[in-house]
C-alpha cells in the first residue's frame, strides 16, 4: 500500500503510526518495521513488478555513474522499455545499484551483464510455471526444491518432473532463443541434452523408474520423520 501510494516505508516507524495500526488494523502490531520491510519484501516486490512491465518489450539499459559520501564508485543500472507509456513516454526504471572497487569499462561491463543474467534468470522462474500451464491448461506452480535432510523432496520433484516433462524441451528452446549469446551455461547444457533423442529418452525412462519404485520408500520415511527421537 505505502509502495503504491508512493509513501515512504520509513513512515511505518513513526509513533503514530504504530498506534494507529495497533488499534485500527487487526494484527497491525505484528507488521514488520522499516529495515526488515526494505530488506525482505520491497526489493522482491519491486522486481516482480518490474519483470511484469518489461516483459516481452525491447529494453535500453541505461548506466549512471557516480560517488557517494564515502568516496565509493557507485553505478546505477536503469531499463527503459522502449515503447511509449501512456502518458507517450519513455520512462527509466532502477534495475540495479552496484558498488564497484574501481570505475573503468571492465568493471562496468561486468556488472552490467551480471545483473542481466540474474534478471533473466528471476524472470525465467516465473515463465517457467506460465508455459506449463499453457501446455497442460492447469494452474501449475514452480517444482518442489530438494533439501538434503528432507529426502522424501526428492522423490516428489522426480514425480513433478516426470509429469511436465514432455513439454521442457521447448521450454528450454524458448529460453535459449530468448536469451541469444547471454544464455546461461545451464540453459545451453539443457538443450543439448533435451535436444538427443536417446539421452532424453533414457533420462526420462531413468525418472519414470524412481517415481514407480518410490512409493514405499516415501511411505516409510513420512513415518520415520514424523516419529520424535
Amino acid at each position: 500500500m505505502c509502495a503504491t501510494a508512493n509513501i515512504p516505508l520509513s513512515k511505518i516507524d513513526h509513533l503514530a503510526v504504530q498506534e494507529f495500526l495497533r488499534k485500527r488494523v487487526l494484527n497491525g502490531g505484528f507488521i514488520p518495521h522499516f529495515k526488515q520491510l526494505q530488506e525482505c519484501y520491497l526489493e522482491r516486490d519491486y522486481n516482480k513488478r518490474l519483470e511484469d512491465m518489461l516483459k516481452g518489450k525491447p529494453v535500453a539499459i541505461i548506466t549512471d555513474e557516480m560517488s557517494d559520501d564515502n568516496c565509493r564508485f557507485v553505478l546505477n543500472e536503469l531499463a527503459a522499455p522502449l515503447e511509449p507509456s501512456v502518458d507517450e513516454t519513455i520512462k527509466a526504471h532502477l534495475q540495479n545499484t552496484a558498488f564497484l572497487e574501481a570505475n573503468n569499462h571492465t568493471t562496468v561491463t561486468q556488472t552490467v551483464l551480471q545483473n542481466a543474467m540474474i534478471f533473466h534468470a528471476n524472470a525465467r522462474k516465473s515463465r517457467f510455471p506460465q508455459h506449463i500451464t499453457t501446455k497442460t491448461k492447469k494452474k501449475t506452480i514452480m517444482p518442489p526444491n530438494p533439501i538434503s535432510t528432507r529426502w522424501n523432496c526428492w522423490y516428489h520433484a522426480i514425480a513433478y518432473h516426470i509429469d511436465h516433462f514432455p513439454h521442457y524441451t521447448e521450454f528450454v528452446l524458448n529460453e535459449v532463443k530468448f536469451s541469444k549469446s547471454s544464455a546461461l551455461d545451464s540453459v545451453k547444457k539443457l538443450k543439448e541434452l533435451l535436444g538427443d533423442d536417446m539421452n532424453s529418452a533414457l533420462l526420462f525412462q531413468k525418472m519414470k523408474f524412481i517415481k514407480e519404485k518410490s512409493k514405499l520408500f516415501i511411505e516409510a520415511l513420512d513415518i520415520f520423520q514424523s516419529q520424535q527421537p
